[in-house]
């Protein structure tokens, strides 16, 4: 099955919580890898910063990750491999336009529990 980018964010959460509780693994490296997930979508880097903030915080990985897709649009989220990001979307992040969280409706930033 193909899953979506958020799919696969939520799946590998979990999986990072396990590491960290059973293996004692560092949050750091288990987060490491999904850094770069976005890369070349619009708002990459805020994820990034968003994500270090979240660590630096001590929290689980999976609760970084769940704040952190809050900046990301819906479009970026639910891609499935192969696929491009609608145009409208693009352009509008791309040219500047920001989007604060108010502004996205509470109806599409979905928990990823």
């Amino acid at each position: 099955p193909l899953w979506s980018r958020r799919e696969i964010l939520h799946r590998y959460g979990e999986y990072a919580d396990r590491q960290q509780s059973e293996e004692g693994q560092s949050q750091y490296a288990l987060a490491k890898p999904i850094l770069n997930f976005f890369h070349g979508a619009p708002r990459n880097r805020a994820f990034k910063q968003e994500m270090m903030r979240m660590l630096l915080t001590g929290c689980p990985v999976s609760t970084c990750i769940q704040t952190a897709v809050q900046v990301l649009h819906d479009d970026v989220l639910d891609l499935l491999p192969g696929e491009a990001p609608s145009t409208n979307v693009t352009s509008q992040l791309r040219s500047g336009a920001q989007h604060s969280l108010e502004e996205i409706p509470t109806t599409t930033i979905r928990s990823a529990v």
